[in-house]
C-alpha cells in the first residue's frame, strides 16, 4: 500500500460503508465532474491549436458524462433511502478532487478556472490538467477498490478510469511535444507553478482546519477553567432571591402610631 494514499483510503472506508454518505458523495462527485466539464468548455474559446481543441472538447464531454453517471447512480440508491438529505443543501461539502480549497484560481477538480487560460496560456493550462488528472486517477482508483461490493458503482468507476487515463495520456503527449519544440523551460515552469498552486491550496486547507481545531480547544479550556468555576462561585456567593421572612413582628401600637 502506498503510504501517501493511506489517509485517503482510510477516510474513504467509512465514507462508502455509510449509506447516507455514499449517496451524498456520488452526488458530490457528479457536481464536481460537471463543473470541470463546463469549465473546459468555457476555456475552449481561448484555444487556437486545433489538435488541442479537439482533445479538450472530448475531455469536456467526458467530464459531463461522468457527472451524469454519478448522478444517475445516486438517484438509484436514493430510491431506497428517500429521507437522506441532498448534497445540494450543503454546497460547501462538495468532494474536492483538487485536495485543496476551491479559490479564485482552482475549481473543485483542481483545474485552473477558464479565465486563466487566456491569462496563462496553453502550456500552463495543459500542465494543470495533466497534474489534476493524475491526482483524479489515483483518487478514483482508491474509491473503485473500496466499492467492489457494489458492482454497479464499481463499473462506473471502471469506465471513468479509462477516460482519466486518456486525459493523462493526451496532456502528457502535448507537454512532451512542446519540449521537443524547444519549449522545455516553459513546460517545466508551468508544471512547477501548477504543483505550487496545488501545494499552497493544500497547506491553506490544513492550516485552516488546524486553526479551527486549536480554536475549539481554547474555547473548551476557557469554558471549563474559567467560565464554569466562576459561575459556580457566583452562584454560591450571591444571596438567594425571592421573598424572605421578616426578622421581627411589628407591635400593633407602633403600627397605629404612624398614622
Amino acid at each position: 500500500m502506498n503510504i501517501f494514499t493511506f489517509p485517503l483510503r482510510f477516510r474513504s472506508k467509512t465514507l462508502w460503508s455509510d449509506p447516507a454518505r455514499k449517496i451524498q458523495t456520488l452526488e458530490s462527485f457528479s457536481q464536481t465532474e460537471i463543473d470541470a466539464g463546463e469549465s473546459i468548455l468555457r476555456a475552449l474559446k481561448y484555444v487556437n491549436n486545433p489538435h488541442l481543441r479537439e482533445h479538450l472538447k472530448r475531455h469536456a464531454k467526458d467530464e459531463l458524462r461522468h457527472g451524469e453517471l454519478f448522478r444517475k447512480r445516486a438517484q438509484e440508491l436514493r430510491k431506497h433511502r428517500p429521507s437522506i438529505a441532498s448534497i445540494s443543501n450543503k454546497p460547501d461539502r462538495l468532494y474536492n478532487l483538487s485536495r485543496g480549497n476551491v479559490d479564485a484560481e482552482l475549481n473543485s477538480h483542481g483545474f485552473f478556472t477558464s479565465d486563466h487560460f487566456e491569462k496563462l496560456g496553453e502550456i500552463m493550462y495543459v500542465a494543470m490538467l495533466n497534474i489534476a488528472e493524475k491526482k483524479a486517477e489515483k483518487s478514483f482508483s482508491i474509491h473503485r477498490d473500496l466499492i467492489r461490493n457494489d458492482l454497479k458503482t464499481y463499473a462506473i468507476f471502471e469506465k471513468i478510469l479509462k477516460d482519466e487515463r486518456y486525459h493523462v495520456s493526451y496532456t502528457s503527449k502535448f507537454l512532451q511535444q512542446w519540449r521537443k519544440e524547444g519549449r522545455t523551460k516553459q513546460v517545466n515552469e508551468a508544471l512547477s507553478f501548477a504543483h505550487g498552486s496545488r501545494l499552497l491550496n493544500t497547506l491553506t486547507r490544513i492550516s485552516s482546519r488546524f486553526g479551527e481545531h486549536i480554536g475549539h480547544a481554547i474555547l473548551y479550556i476557557v469554558y471549563f477553567t474559567i467560565v464554569i468555576p466562576f459561575a459556580l462561585l457566583s452562584k454560591f456567593s450571591c444571596p438567594s432571591k425571592g421573598w424572605s421572612s421578616p426578622t421581627s413582628k411589628l407591635d400593633a401600637n407602633q403600627l397605629h402610631s404612624q398614622f
